[in-house]
């Protein structure tokens, strides 16, 4: 099983498929000597362009918002009852936000009557 975060596995990934895409450039380009050096440039520098365009929409729309429910558990470990997830959208990573707000609001509440029972006990043994 892997520890390693997400950005570094997606990092991976990403890697495996330019070095995927580059192996089958330099093939491509194997069958074409003549126009090796400017297509192995433009091909290149085409998919360090993908690459970072891939990496700066998965931190708008996944490393950042899970960074943000990673901060709200902790905070929320740390006895913190307020903390609670800004919910952005409503995809995949929105709803498990929405899920630990619910979960967050569930145990305040808990802790609430846990409390209104602990007064009520001790108003009875006093």
């Amino acid at each position: 099983m892997t520890t390693l975060p997400l950005r570094i596995r997606f990092g991976i990934i990403v890697a495996a498929i330019v070095a995927g895409v580059c192996g089958l450039a330099w093939l491509g380009l194997r069958a074409v000597e003549l126009q090796r050096g400017a297509a192995f440039l433009f091909a290149l520098s085409g998919i360090l362009m993908v690459i970072v365009l891939v990496d700066q929409a998965a931190s708008r729309l996944v490393y950042r918002r899970l960074a943000e429910i990673r901060r709200t558990m902790k905070a929320a470990a740390a006895g913190e009852a307020s903390a609670r997830v800004t919910i952005d959208h409503l995809d995949e990573i929105g709803v498990v936000g929405r899920g630990l707000n619910d979960i967050l609001h569930g145990l305040a509440q808990l802790s609430d009557a846990v409390d209104m029972r602990v007064e009520a006990a001790t108003k009875v043994l006093q």
